[in-house]
């Protein structure tokens, strides 16, 4: 906005800009200390997948882009002698530019930081892994959110053996939160569901239940 506002009123006011052989020195050296901070940031960004340095990242080569533009017209005001005063509706263009990199920026970088849903193959691996353990006889109500990759909350039910001790099957629920959710880096939290497995009723019950949610 003051980018903007600043070279229309150069526009206005028929400005000269003052340039000298320090101005493409400083210029020069400023696009190429923002290239290389922007090459560091994305670099990081990919070793630890941060949204916030992805982000900055980008900030980096805009400013290089800026400050590239500026340089082209700073030579084409100091080659014309002035004559020609290309500043001010650069300025203008570079403006309208950042506000859309910004608004795409806010929008690439908003959905982690609300919530998004993980990788399907990280759910499946973690579900896997959960009914691997004997005396798991199986999970539902899964719900998972993705802040971040080093943010990931889980709830998830496990069914358990009624038969077997309660505490038991207390300690199993434990061993499962803190092995799986420390491997996959996930902040775990079980419910543990017992079942009666040898009711011929609840069986048929279940059975009928499966049969009319296939046909649905």
């Amino acid at each position: 906005v003051v980018l903007g506002y600043t070279s229309i009123m150069k526009i206005i006011s028929n400005e000269a800009t003052a340039i000298n052989y320090w101005t493409f020195i400083i210029l020069g050296a400023a696009v190429l200390f923002k290239l290389w901070q922007g090459l560091f940031y994305r670099k990081i960004s990919k070793l630890i997948n941060s949204v916030a340095l992805k982000a900055s990242a980008q900030d980096s080569f805009i400013d290089c882009i800026s400050t590239t533009v500026v340089i082209i017209t700073s030579i084409i005001e100091y080659v014309s002698k002035g004559s020609i005063k290309v500043d001010g509706i650069a300025g203008i263009v570079l403006a309208v530019f950042i506000v859309i990199m910004g608004i795409k920026m806010v929008l690439e970088t908003a959905n982690p930081l609300i919530g998004i849903t993980p990788d399907n193959e990280l759910v499946k691996h973690i579900v896997d892994e959960i009914t691997s353990y004997k005396g798991v006889l199986g999970v539902h109500d899964i719900i998972c959110h993705s802040y971040g990759p080093t943010k990931i909350f889980m709830t998830i039910h496990v069914e358990v053996d009624s038969k077997v001790d309660v505490m038991e099957s207390h300690v199993l629920i434990d061993k499962i939160e803190r092995e799986v959710g420390l491997k996959h880096h996930v902040l775990l939290t079980i419910h543990m569901d017992p079942l009666v497995t040898d009711s011929p009723k609840l069986n048929k019950l279940k059975e009928q239940v499966t049969t009319l949610l296939k046909e649905i």
